[in-house]
């Protein structure tokens, strides 16, 4: 896994007030200004001739006059001439694409975005998704940045050289990185409008693990005539999924010192300490294949964890696909949501459940027969592999050019899914697919294109399932546990709780059903259901 998000997540959108304010908002009582942050700064901890790593926010601290600038020199009056400053400039789309997921690119990109990607240029490259101070700082004049294609830092002041020197391509957030560079000269960290989900720090803990999982990764490298190179290596497959929790159990401690800076929170706290913390943390708390056991409190915690990881990693492909899903009932489309196997029960989540949206309608294998005339042993175990069932399934379908669709595989390999996707994308529909990244990437399509699930989607919503979607390996080979459908009944909630929050900002009442076990839920469904009548089916 990245230390940062995919490529295809967006960068930060506040729109900048007068004389480029740091927020898009006006919230204070008066505007914040270098002077006032320096003194915040202070307060917090910031010490003066020491070396700080900072993580910002900006559009938390509210109106700054001058923006990013002034946050960079408020932060430089309080280290004074003889401190250090220290950002991550990390270029997360510099990485392989066949690890991408929102969205994913067709495989026959692969060799193209290898081939074709410049290889990364510390003075040029620019970083993505680490804010508007992180490329304030590698911009400085006098800055100086590492030489790591995927996960660079800029330093400005007396110590960058030696903090960014000789960036292993290997080892890229390890001991021999700038991270432990900022850990050998007893460095602090600044959290500024982030919480530790975004503490690059505690990345250095996983590599002080036993046995820390390992991944290959890959990125597009200048060679030595100002060529481009694709390098490949070996390295800890970091996770950041748990660090808000280890960082609630830090602050617990009184290691973090926490204040005001701006209209947003700052925290400050000596790396040292956050790392050594971490590693015991993560050595109690992180489950691995050699401390898991096949019990129900193994299975919770794994449970746990991926809940964390997806939430964190797919709060901006669900709100994507929230604006997606209300564009189409504001055009008077329905939602109809698809899935066969197991992954029908996500079908079932995102339609006619209560508190779930009324214009959903669910699609299953078995309207063929129910609703196209099919005999009933036409549903065996490997229907869903047959793509010419897509075609009619759509068919009996009561859609209209205004509705969206919600598909949902783990695999997103089988042929009817693939068939079904293609078909609705052909139609111009808006497609949002839930589905395992991970168990996909594995798997060779049973499509005859190839082609799988994700590749069609306007969004894709992983549901972060391991390869197999079991999760607690077996003594003998196997394992137990499975969790894509816990996983995917999360984001579909997640959705339909995002696309009732626009609508109610939009001041639209939403369509919403009552269980139909209280009083009065039966006369407000059906009259809800009676505006999309034709459209919508609860037999199948």
């Amino acid at each position: 896994m990245t230390p940062a998000p995919p490529p295809s997540a967006p960068g930060p959108s506040s729109v900048p007030g007068p004389s480029g304010a740091a927020g898009g908002g006006v919230a204070a009582a008066r505007p914040h200004t270098r002077a006032s942050l320096a003194v915040q700064l202070h307060d917090l901890g910031v010490r003066p001739g020491g070396i700080v790593l900072v993580h910002a926010g900006l559009r938390a601290l509210g109106f700054v006059c001058g923006g990013p600038q002034a946050v960079a020199l408020a932060l430089r009056d309080v280290l004074g001439p003889e401190g250090t400053l220290v950002v991550p400039t990390h270029t997360p789309e510099n990485s392989d694409p066949a690890g991408w997921s929102n969205p994913p690119v067709p495989a026959d990109w692969w060799p193209v975005i290898r081939a074709e990607t410049p290889g990364f240029d510390p003075a040029v490259t620019q970083s993505r998704f680490m804010g508007a101070l992180a490329e304030t700082v590698r911009g400085w004049p006098g800055a100086r940045r590492s030489d790591h294609p995927h996960v660079s830092f800029a330093a400005l002041g007396p110590a960058a050289e030696e903090i960014v020197a000789g960036h292993p391509l290997a080892d890229m957030l390890g001991p021999g990185s700038p991270l432990g560079r900022l850990y050998d000269l007893d460095a602090d960290v600044l959290l500024l409008g982030v919480d530790h989900g975004c503490n690059t720090s505690l990345h250095l803990a996983e590599y002080r693990q036993a046995a820390p999982p390992r991944e290959r990764v890959g990125a597009a490298v200048r060679t030595r005539d100002g060529g481009q190179d694709w390098a490949w290596w070996e390295d800890v497959a970091v996770d950041s999924a748990d660090f808000p929790r280890l960082g609630a159990d830090l602050e617990a401690t009184g290691a973090v010192r926490i204040g005001p800076v701006g209209d947003g929170t700052g925290r400050s706290m000596r790396q040292r300490a956050a790392v050594d913390f971490a590693v015991d943390w993560l050595a109690r708390n992180r489950r691995t294949k050699e401390n898991m056991t096949v019990s129900a409190e193994d299975y919770l915690a794994v449970v746990t964890e991926t809940i964390d990881r997806v939430s964190a990693s797919q709060r901006e492909a669900v709100g994507r696909a929230a604006d997606l899903v209300a564009d189409a009932l504001r055009a008077d489309g329905v939602v109809h949501a698809f899935g066969t196997g197991y992954s029908e029960a996500l079908a079932m989540e995102i339609a006619g459940r209560a508190g779930g949206l009324v214009p959903t309608n669910r699609i299953a294998l078995r309207d063929l027969v129910l609703h196209g005339g099919a005999p009933a042993d036409v549903l065996g175990p490997l229907l869903e592999r047959d793509p010419a069932v897509a075609h009619r399934l759509y068919e009996l379908a009561p859609v209209r050019p205004s509705d969206v669709f919600v598909v949902a595989s783990n695999s997103g390999v089988n042929g009817a899914i693939v068939e079904f996707a293609a078909l609705v994308k052909e139609r111009g529909h808006g497609l949002v697919a839930i589905t395992s990244t991970q168990h996909s990437a594995r798997m060779t399509s049973r499509h005859p294109s190839g082609r799988k699930l994700a590749e069609f989607a306007d969004v894709v919503l992983d549901n972060g399932a391991p390869y197999g979607d079991a999760t607690l390996p077996l003594p003998g080979g196997g394992a137990v546990g499975a969790v894509s459908s816990i996983t995917a009944a999360l984001l579909a909630q997640q959705l339909t709780v995002e696309v009732v929050s626009r609508l109610l900002a939009a001041g639209e009442r939403p369509p919403v059903y009552l269980s139909a076990n209280i009083t009065g839920g039966d006369e407000h469904n059906n009259e809800l259901e009676a505006r999309y009548a034709g459209r919508i089916r609860r037999g199948s």
